[in-house]
């Protein structure tokens, strides 16, 4: 290729992101490195689909896509997973840095290759429901068939895409497959259940040196490490570090997007904590609003901690729409108690019922496809109820306590005792 004699050095911010481009490398070359870290969720698919499209933008012809996660929700892994496999014009890496386990599994098996940092692993993607104590839901046959059929198939479509055996990779999802690998006298090599292990063995067939034998049992799902998979060819080749790789491919990584602020701050928010402060915050400054109002400031804070309540679990999946048509519901009956129709007290009861219930109900996942009934048929969601519960209980006690301290201690404090009229 011909080089240009000058550099071009473009400095953007884009979120958390500085981008330096050398245009005397060749457009080839030029790689994006992107970072995909913790709870895959709405907000973090949407996330890595914006920036990703970014460097395209740029003009990056490769992505380094460097992943270190346990999972998260199958809706939004799908939705990453079908996205990199529409990408006919990228050169999309998976770089397993730790660990890609479960829906980061999924990921990886979407791009075009898979390369693994020394120690990392891969695997376990069997679609499940954690209950409070860590240990997993159990479901009926029919509902986990339904809700891994997704699943499956969309592994299927990235072994048959990207080069991998479908055995393999179902290994990953299902429970009750047992896989070998073996190889004969020629050096050929395949991935066999156990009839066909039985089978071959008499063939002269043989499991490869230094791979588990069998590879995954039936009691298990398929999860390796970094070595293991380069023996069985699921991991092209290992190196310590995204720069390392690279550097190897004679790539040059033009750009960095790595787990920014946004990530960060949208995880810290939607801690069971996070959330009850959140909901105190809203309650005390409701309640100055309504006492004070026409100052400005609790209104502000008002809704300031109600559009965080409401917008972090719409980021990452959690709420859905009729639960925010309940809370607003619920506002607009308080609104008719206080300024409308004041006295009667129905109006009020009913506008809180429907207004904790719908927080409430943001605190629970979607229960997987299937599953009959109105209610929560899962020991899972009903975990997630207590916890919401919990949470929003210690805001209502919360509030309570300050609106008792402001009544008693709000004349006497510095500026604030002019918000308050102290003449009868």
């Amino acid at each position: 290729f011909k080089q240009k004699t000058a550099y071009e050095i473009r400095l953007s911010l884009v979120g958390s992101e500085m981008c330096i481009r050398d245009r005397t490398q060749p457009a080839e070359h030029s790689t994006a490195l992107i970072e995909l870290s913790g709870p895959i969720d709405d907000y973090s698919a949407r996330s890595v689909i914006r920036r990703i499209d970014a460097a395209k933008s740029r003009g990056a012809k490769n992505i380094i896509l460097s992943i270190d996660t346990w999972g998260g929700q199958v809706p939004s892994a799908l939705e990453i997973s079908q996205y990199l496999k529409r990408q006919t014009d990228l050169h999309i890496v998976a770089f397993v840095t730790d660990k890609a386990i479960s829906a980061g599994a999924m990921i990886a098996l979407a791009c075009d290759e898979l390369v693994m940092q020394p120690g990392s692993r891969i695997g376990d993607c069997a679609p499940i429901v954690m209950r409070s104590d860590g240990s997993l839901e159990a479901l009926p046959p029919a509902e986990r068939a339904k809700f891994e059929s997704p699943v499956l198939a969309d592994f299927r479509e990235s072994a048959r895409q990207n080069g991998y055996d479908p055995l393999m990779a179902e290994a990953m999802v299902s429970v009750g497959r047992i896989v070998y690998y073996i190889q004969n006298e020629t050096g050929e090599r395949r991935f066999v259940n156990k009839e066909d292990f039985d089978s071959l063995s008499s063939q002269g067939w043989q499991t490869v040196e230094g791979v588990p034998v069998p590879l995954d049992r039936d009691t298990e799902l398929l999860t390796i490490d970094a070595e293991i998979a380069k023996r069985i060819g699921l991991s092209k080749d290992s190196f310590v570090s995204p720069e390392a790789l690279a550097s190897d491919r004679g790539w040059t990584i033009t750009s960095r997007s790595l787990h920014g602020f946004g990530e960060k701050l949208v995880a810290m928010l939607s801690s069971p904590i996070a959330r009850s402060v959140l909901f105190t915050v809203f309650m005390w400054s409701l309640y100055l609003a309504i006492s004070v109002p026409g100052h400005g400031a609790p209104e502000a804070f008002a809704l300031t901690s109600f559009g965080l309540l409401l917008g972090i679990p719409l980021l990452t999946g959690y709420a859905q729409w009729w639960e925010i048509v309940l809370i607003f519901g619920g506002l607009a009956l308080i609104a008719f108690e206080i300024f409308v129709f004041p006295g009667h007290l129905i109006s009020l009861v009913i506008g809180l019922v429907m207004m904790i219930g719908g927080f409430l109900l943001t605190f629970v996942p979607k229960e997987p496809s299937g599953i009959p009934g109105i209610l929560p048929q899962l020991s899972g969601s009903y975990d997630a109820l207590g916890r919401g519960l919990i949470t929003i209980t210690g805001g209502i006690v919360a509030s309570i306590f300050l609106w008792f301290w402001l009544s008693k201690y709000l004349p006497q404090l510095p500026y604030f005792n002019r918000l308050v009229l102290a003449t009868d």
